[in-house]
């Protein structure tokens, strides 16, 4: 890239001492979450560079995770909902059976992401309005991703990009699917019950809707 289109831009930084940090920020994380944040500290990771790590199973619920880069990290059945992922550049990351629930994605890099049997369903918190998180993952690019089997009910995906996905078995139902395209996307056995399907691209006549 050149220097000219680099202004602006936010580049990852590297951790001085990644596996020590790393145990710190989840440690103090993990207080955080089982204090109800009357104790500990809130990961925050956002701009840091965290590509190829073995994150396999964490916990990092309601972390903020904004603009980190995350391609080709580990993040098998690990717990993420209610983070803040939006713009994270997460190509090729490793989501396997992560529970995503009410997670920020919004314009996320998702490219050739491995999400079978993920969990991107909404999340219902405890409270006197019962407030629902939906996951967000408006305008976030999923092309060539593996969704197979994952969860996606009410999800916001308006603009995203499914162009060469593996869907099959997914679960839309009643998701905001407005101008995704689906181009390529295999849909076998993918579900569609109550969906918003206005101005999607690629979405075939016999998909199940």
């Amino acid at each position: 890239m050149r220097a000219e289109n680099l202004r602006g831009a936010t580049l990852a930084k590297a951790l001085d001492n990644p596996d020590q940090q790393m145990r710190a920020i989840l440690k103090d994380h993990l207080g955080w979450i089982d204090s109800g944040g009357k104790s500990g500290k809130r990961a925050d990771l956002s701009n840091l560079d965290l590509a190829g790590r073995k994150l396999t199973g964490v916990n990092l619920s309601a972390a903020i995770m904004q603009c980190a880069s995350l391609r080709g990290a580990s993040l098998k059945s690990a717990v993420l909902a209610i983070a803040d992922l939006s713009l994270a550049d997460m190509r090729k990351v490793d989501l396997t059976e992560a529970d995503l629930r009410g997670c920020n994605l919004e314009r996320a890099t998702l490219s050739n992401a491995n999400l079978t049997k993920a969990q991107l369903g909404p999340v219902h918190i405890q409270t006197g309005s019962g407030h629902v998180w939906r996951v967000n993952l408006q305008r976030a690019r999923l092309n060539g991703a593996l969704l197979h089997d994952a969860d996606l009910r009410k999800a916001n995906m308006a603009g995203a990009i499914l162009v060469g996905a593996d869907l099959r078995g997914a679960n839309f139902a009643e998701a905001d699917l407005s101008g995704v395209d689906f181009t390529g996307a295999d849909l076998a056995g993918a579900k569609f019950d109550g969906a918003v399907l206005a101005d999607t691209i690629g979405l075939p006549p016999e998909a199940d809707r």
